[in-house]
């Protein structure tokens, strides 16, 4: 890639805040014995270490919560979207609860055109141009730290996390 390019492209980070010490739903329930136990644990481990996440793309600064946001796109098949992105693919992450976010990523060659669109407080969208193999690599950290540390705690085998992160150790 040309340094001229390199210089118009725009930042893509996404970091863990502390944990929260205060909760604001009850805690993740079964009763129909209907998620499996790779599920369930995935919602317990956001719930019990739940913590802000805040998100970098260009200047805007964006922060969403492990539990609900995260979880959601967790079980949204995160590590398939992020497979699909890699191949080229467009993909849409929507954080719906802490504030209403939508992250339109569509590869283009070496590069994502990123659409942010925001509601609630206020309304907009703004454009960025962003490196393809640097938001991939992003994603799939976030996506590994967050498993890894379910895995670490014990809310999920090693065997599920696997399973569950297959699509993005598949090379495209």
């Amino acid at each position: 890639m040309n340094t001229a390019l390199q210089l118009e492209l725009e930042k893509f980070n996404i970091n863990l805040g502390d944990r929260c010490l205060q909760t604001y739903a009850d805690p993740p329930e079964d009763p129909l014995n209907e998620l499996s136990p790779f599920e369930l644990g995935i919602r317990r481990f956001c719930y019990n270490c739940n913590c802000p996440v805040s998100l970098e793309i260009g200047e805007e600064r964006l922060q969403v919560f492990l539990d609900p946001d995260i979880c959601m796109l967790l079980e949204d098949n995160l590590p398939q979207e992020i497979a699909n992105l890699e191949k080229g693919q467009r993909i849409t992450l929507v954080f719906s609860e802490s504030e209403t976010v939508i992250i339109d990523l569509a590869a283009e060659g070496t590069t994502i055109d990123c659409s942010l669109s925001y509601f609630g407080y206020s309304v907009g969208e703004k454009q960025f141009s962003l490196d393809r193999d640097r938001v991939v690599m992003t994603l799939k950290l976030f996506l590994y730290q967050i498993i890894a540390n379910a895995r670490d705690s014990g809310y999920i085998t090693t065997e599920d996390t696997l399973v569950f992160l297959k699509p993005t150790l598949v090379s495209a």
